[in-house]
């Protein structure tokens, strides 16, 4: 076909009737008419299948419709007039065959899809389209697009509508129209020319080297196309493809996905390593301010007892305090002493520091109660001394300074307790000696007791200061130093 011309078309319809193509068998209508045979092959083909289209159109406009549109129904003369023929199978608008009863309702190789599957009520102005498109493919190229060697496997090709490659037929037929056959053969009919005038200005447009409506078909849609013909063969490429591109794609992202919660996890882990390390700075930070705080408040309460151990020392060294009218200020102190030291142990009952002062105080504050006369309270506070004593020495720093401290308590607590005996005995005496004798008599008795009462104290200092002198000598003696805690 690449090599034929128009004329060719010309001289074959002479040599078909009989005639030649220098004897005349008609007048030509026109110069129109007789340009159909010029030029080449491919455009002498489109000037017919566009003067067939627009013979459809004038018979669809007036509501017939051909349905069998092949080249044995087209009859073309020799002055160029292509006249469309056998309208036996043509139906009105009202469903009525005009002419004809024939048994098959169009020919197999040029039958749309439509047609095929015995879809009448799908049949339009489109379905001679595709017949014309059709004829339009054997013009081109010399063959039918859809022959088999029965009607079974023809009506398969047509069902299938894959349109074979015009340009591997005709080599000299442009890709516009090969674009616009294949418009008016597509086996979708939404997807065709909707009428044969559409079909006609396009022809109008390849004869003229205008651009032409039809579009080729997209990628999608091949594919979508391909998938409809060979079903097995799209469902296992797609498998291979979900097997060898969406697997690994998805694997991928999920890999994604957990290194992505590996990296939030680890940012929330130095998140809160950094948020501990912050906490245990605090930590830290209020631990020393604490201990500052300690420190203050130890050397504070470590004045607090050099302070009350100094005013317990003036009250039993003051003479000035004898005066029988300041015993009872005397004994408030003592008291005010006494409670400041049981405070401090409600509250730090194991610190070596303050065991050690707090019995150190305890000792002066028995001397002062004894120099006051109430030896049962200096007994009760001696005891005390010699409680603190004992857990102080169970501090593993105490040493010898413990086992002096402890000495020195157990002393005082055996001379209070000798001193309580002679008191007693004392207190016994006068008690009998006081019983039988008058009021005035108990006067003078009482003058005499005071002065009795002041060379006692003068006695219990020396017997105080003779104590600390022998617990002064005690420290040197080596058994003193070798005696256990108690």
């Amino acid at each position: 076909p690449a090599q034929l011309r128009g004329q060719d078309l010309l001289r074959a319809l002479h040599g078909a009737m009989g005639t030649t193509a220098d004897q005349p068998t008609a007048t030509p209508a026109s110069d129109t008419a007789a340009a159909l045979f010029q030029g080449t092959w491919a455009s002498a083909c489109l000037r017919l299948a566009r003067t067939v289209a627009l013979a459809l159109q004038h018979a669809h406009d007036r509501g017939v419709l051909h349905r069998d549109v092949k080249p044995s129904n087209v009859m073309l003369t020799p002055d160029g007039r292509a006249l469309l023929l056998d309208f036996g199978l043509a139906l009105a608008d009202g469903g009525a065959r005009l002419t004809g009863t024939g048994a098959h309702l169009g020919t197999p190789a040029y039958m749309s899809p439509e047609q095929m599957r015995g879809e009448s009520r799908r049949v339009d102005a489109r379905t001679d389209v595709y017949s014309l498109g059709v004829t339009l493919f054997e013009l081109l190229t010399l063959r039918m697009p859809f022959a088999a060697e029965s009607t079974a496997a023809t009506r398969e090709l047509v069902l299938a509508g894959k349109l074979p490659p015009l340009r591997e037929h005709n080599r000299a037929l442009s890709r516009d129209a090969e674009v616009v056959v294949r418009k008016a053969c597509d086996a979708d009919a939404v997807r065709r020319y909707a009428s044969a005038a559409a079909f006609a200005d396009d022809l109008a447009n390849l004869l003229e080297l205008r651009p032409i409506q039809a579009q080729p078909p997209g990628p999608l849609l091949l594919a979508r196309r391909w998938a409809q013909r060979r079903p097995a063969a799209a469902i296992a490429l797609v498998a291979g493809v979900l097997l060898f591109l969406v697997a690994p794609s998805v694997f991928l992202l999920q890999q994604q996905a957990a290194n992505r919660e590996i990296r939030d996890a680890l940012a929330d882990v130095r998140t809160q390593k950094l948020q501990a390390e912050a906490a245990r700075d605090a930590a830290r930070e209020q631990e020393r301010l604490a201990n500052e705080r300690g420190e203050l408040v130890k050397k504070q309460r470590d004045l607090a007892i050099q302070v009350i151990r100094d005013l317990l020392t003036r009250v039993a060294d003051e003479e000035r305090l004898d005066d029988p009218r300041l015993v009872q200020f005397r004994r408030e102190l003592l008291d005010k002493a006494r409670d400041y030291f049981e405070r401090f142990l409600a509250n730090e009952t194991d610190d070596p520091d303050l065991l050690y002062n707090t019995a150190r105080a305890v000792l002066d504050l028995v001397f002062a109660e004894g120099e006051l006369g109430r030896v049962d309270v200096a007994a009760g506070q001696a005891a005390r001394a010699v409680e603190l004593a004992r857990r102080y020495c169970q501090h593993a720093g105490a040493g010898l300074a413990g086992e002096l401290l402890l000495a020195e308590a157990l002393m005082t607590f055996g001379r209070i307790h000798l001193m309580q005996a002679h008191h007693d005995e004392g207190r016994r005496r006068v008690s009998l000696a006081c019983a039988p004798r008058s009021s005035g008599r108990r006067r003078s008795d009482a003058r005499d007791r005071g002065g009795a009462g002041r060379r006692l104290a003068a006695r219990r200092e020396g017997r105080r200061r003779g104590a600390h002198a022998g617990v002064d000598r005690a420290a040197d003696l080596d058994r003193v130093a070798a005696r256990p805690c108690y």
